[in-house]
């Protein structure tokens, strides 16, 4: 039960409310995660320098399948609050390339609750936070293993892997 204090507690903001010293992360603290819990670096990633992480100030955590395979769900991390702005904003539109196919999945908009999409209001993205991104994915046309291009604006990031 502990470990699943602790593990919750790493998936949470590092700092807890009123709390003026900031709680050790699981990662932190050496505390080794299970399987179940751990994200696998995406294949095609460009870390070098000038790769998506210098030029963007963001690092693409996930691609993975979601909603019974009909949605796709991206995470990025931001680590350059004023480099990654312009991936944020609401006018810029997002689009997930299937490689192999060529078929361009787009962010849907639910008339009640708007864009599947996490934008900033009124500011830059917070450095450390991780956002999402929900894609549709009509007719389970791209599967995990397949590989996908995220575009936004003219950000254009390496061949990734669906997990």
């Amino acid at each position: 039960m502990g470990l699943l204090f602790l593990v919750l507690g790493a998936c949470s903001t590092p700092h807890m409310v009123g709390e003026k010293e900031p709680v050790q992360l699981a990662m932190d603290a050496g505390v080794e995660l299970p399987d179940c819990c751990r994200v696998p670096l995406l294949a095609g990633l460009d870390r070098v320098e000038g790769g998506d992480e210098v030029r963007w100030g963001v690092r693409l955590e996930s691609v993975r399948m979601s909603g019974a395979g009909n949605l796709l769900d991206v995470r990025l991390r931001v680590l350059d609050a004023e480099r990654a702005a312009p991936l944020f904003d609401r006018r810029v539109a997002a689009h997930l390339v299937h490689t192999s196919s060529g078929l361009q999945g787009s962010v849907p908009v639910p008339g009640k609750i708007g864009p599947l999409r996490q934008t900033v209001t009124g500011g830059a993205p917070r450095e450390g936070r991780v956002y999402f991104l929900l894609f549709g994915n009509p007719g389970g046309e791209v599967r995990s293993g397949d590989d996908v291009t995220l575009e936004i604006g003219p950000y254009h990031s390496a061949p990734l892997r669906v997990l």
